[in-house]
């Protein structure tokens, strides 16, 4: 599963950067963001109001709000051969 937290700047971006390695995450920085994937055991100890199937924007959780202005859950890639 894959999420994009969008943030305002760099210098937020760089904050949730260090908190979610702080977290046990590997983030990937993004023009808009950050880019975290990860399984869905994994994500819900940063959302727990993660499902799995929900596809779409998602709360913020309290710790990340300062600096994380939205979050965004893309679905499952598909492999087209």
């Amino acid at each position: 599963m894959e999420l994009i937290l969008k943030v305002d700047s760099d210098a937020e971006r760089d904050i949730v950067m260090e908190r979610l390695r702080q977290l046990g995450f590997d983030p990937l920085a993004m023009k808009v963001g950050v880019l975290l994937g990860g399984d869905i055991a994994s994500l819900r100890r940063l959302i727990p109001t993660l499902t799995g199937t929900a596809i779409g924007s998602l709360p913020v959780p309290t710790d990340l709000a300062p600096a994380v202005r939205s979050i965004h859950v893309f679905g499952p890639r598909s492999l087209h051969l």
